[in-house]
């Protein structure tokens, strides 16, 4: 399995990209930092934040919805008698559906934040990988990516550097 590198190994690695290039560009230094312009990165940042904004919406929406719930744990016997089972048992699915709703929104707010922080630490768009900046198109979708679509599903394409692919179990 790959292990993804940290912020700080990717830009260690990309430190030691050639600065220049052979053909008709050999005379022009460029950055060996492959990043996007200050102005994709602030159009990434609106994204993360209108994105941001709605999952925090929908958490709230689903907190209240628990905090509001007519489901009570503590029921009489008599109640629990007269309880239809079908009902008691579409509710504990329910509740355990909402959880995990709440434990998704959770983790992609979380993934949306370091996102932000990798922007603000010049890293955002860079794969954790392979080092290659992300496709514009995938950031605009899955804008908390840290992996390009290359090495998310482990095919190696013409631009992405040659490295071992994940052994699969049970192939030879």
């Amino acid at each position: 399995m790959l292990r993804q590198k940290t912020i700080r190994e990717v830009r260690k690695a990309l430190q030691s990209f050639p600065a220049g290039r052979s053909g008709s560009n050999a005379g022009r230094k460029r950055d060996a930092t492959p990043s996007y312009s200050r102005s994709d990165l602030e159009h990434f940042r609106s994204i993360i934040l209108n994105m941001r904004q709605e999952v925090v919406q929908d958490l709230q929406v689903l907190r209240e919805g628990v905090n509001n719930s007519t489901w009570e744990g503590g029921a009489s016997h008599s109640q629990h008698v007269e309880a239809n089972f079908m009902e008691r048992s579409l509710d504990a699915a329910a509740q355990e559906q909402h959880a995990a709703m709440i434990s998704r929104q959770t983790k992609l707010l979380k993934s949306l934040e370091a996102a932000l922080q990798r922007i603000d630490e010049g890293v955002y768009g860079i794969c954790v990988t392979c080092g290659n900046l992300i496709d514009r198109e995938r950031l605009e979708v899955v804008p908390h990516t840290q992996q390009c679509v290359h090495c998310k599903t482990g095919k190696r394409g013409p631009s992405t550097p040659d490295r071992p692919l994940p052994e699969t179990p049970g192939m030879t």
